[in-house]
């Protein structure tokens, strides 16, 4: 399929886009609750605050490419977000247990 047929490229992709979209989904309610405990027992872990942006913004530029035939401006930041939240998970695992390591318990 060329770039000018970019419109019906989900059409070709088999179970892939619905894997996808249903692991998109358990990433965004994880995230969510992640977001929400955070908050609610205050551990000021701002990577936290950083992982629930990106990932609505994934989700967000997700459903543009999908529903909106695949614009060529949403398939860059779509792919960005997605490079930014393995590098936000690190760094988040990183200081969750250094924090850890540090103090020797959980927290």
């Amino acid at each position: 399929l060329g770039f000018d047929e970019r419109t019906n490229w989900l059409d070709h992709v088999g179970i892939g886009f619905p894997l996808h979209r249903s692991f998109s989904w358990t990433v965004f309610i994880c995230t969510a609750f992640l977001f929400h405990v955070n908050r609610k027992n205050k551990w000021g872990l701002v990577q936290v605050n950083y992982l629930a942006m990106i990932v609505l913004m994934a989700v967000v530029s997700g459903m543009v490419l999908a529903y909106l035939g695949m614009p060529v401006a949403a398939q860059p930041i779509h792919l960005l977000t997605s490079m930014l939240f393995f590098g936000v998970v690190a760094s988040l695992l990183y200081r969750i247990t250094t924090r850890e390591a540090a103090t020797g318990t959980r927290s």
